[in-house]
C-alpha cells in the first residue's frame, strides 16, 4: 500500500494567488490588444488572435498551478534503478522531432507547391524545441539521481546547435537577398 497518507492539496498563499490572478488579467489584456479590436488603419478584428493568446495564458498558468499545488514526494526516498528521468528522456525525444521538422521546412523551401507548409512546419519545430528545452530543464532539476538524466544537457546541446544553424541560415538569407 502506499505508505504516504491522503492528504488535501496545499493552498497557495495569497501573493501566489494575487499573481496568478494579475497574470489572468494580463492574459485578457493581451488578448484584447491582439484582437485588434481598438486599432487604426487597414487592421481588421480577428477572434482567433484572442483565442490563441486565451489558451497559451491558460496552459501556462493551469502548468504553474499543477506544479505549485501537487502533492511533493520525499526528497529522501531512494530512487530504484529501473527509474528512468522521463522529463529529460521526453525533452530528447522533442529535441529529435524538432530537428526533423526543422529539415522538413528546410526542404521544402525549393518547391513552390509546399512553400505554404514550410512557415507551420517551421512553427511546430520552434515549438517542439522550445518544449524540449523546458523539459530538460526540469529533468536536469529533479533531486534524485535517475536514469537518463544526463539527457537533458544532450538535449541542451541540440538546442545550442539548434541556435547556430538558425543564425547561419538568416546570415545566408540575408546574404542572398541583400547581394
Amino acid at each position: 500500500m502506499n505508505d504516504i497518507p491522503d492528504r488535501p492539496a496545499e493552498r497557495l498563499p495569497v501573493w501566489v494567488r494575487g499573481l496568478m490572478a494579475a497574470l489572468v488579467a494580463w492574459g485578457v489584456f493581451l488578448a484584447v490588444g491582439a484582437s485588434s479590436a481598438f486599432g487604426r488603419g487597414g487592421l481588421v478584428f480577428d477572434l482567433r488572435r484572442s483565442l490563441i493568446v486565451l489558451v497559451c495564458s491558460a496552459l501556462f498558468l493551469s502548468g504553474w498551478y499543477w506544479v505549485l499545488t501537487r502533492r511533493r514526494a520525499s526528497a529522501n526516498a531512494p530512487a530504484s534503478g529501473s527509474d528512468w528521468n522521463q522529463a529529460s528522456l521526453l525533452s530528447l525525444l522533442l529535441a529529435v522531432a524538432g530537428y526533423a521538422l526543422w529539415g522538413t521546412s528546410w526542404l521544402m523551401r525549393s518547391s513552390p507547391q509546399t512553400l505554404s507548409l514550410m512557415a507551420p512546419l517551421g512553427y511546430l519545430s520552434a515549438l517542439a524545441l522550445g518544449s524540449a528545452t523546458i523539459a530538460a530543464m526540469v529533468g536536469l532539476s529533479h533531486p534524485q539521481r535517475r536514469r537518463g538524466q544526463m539527457l537533458g544537457l544532450a538535449t541542451l546541446g541540440l538546442l545550442l546547435l539548434a541556435v547556430v544553424l538558425f543564425l547561419v541560415q538568416v546570415a545566408t538569407y540575408a546574404e542572398r537577398r541583400l547581394g
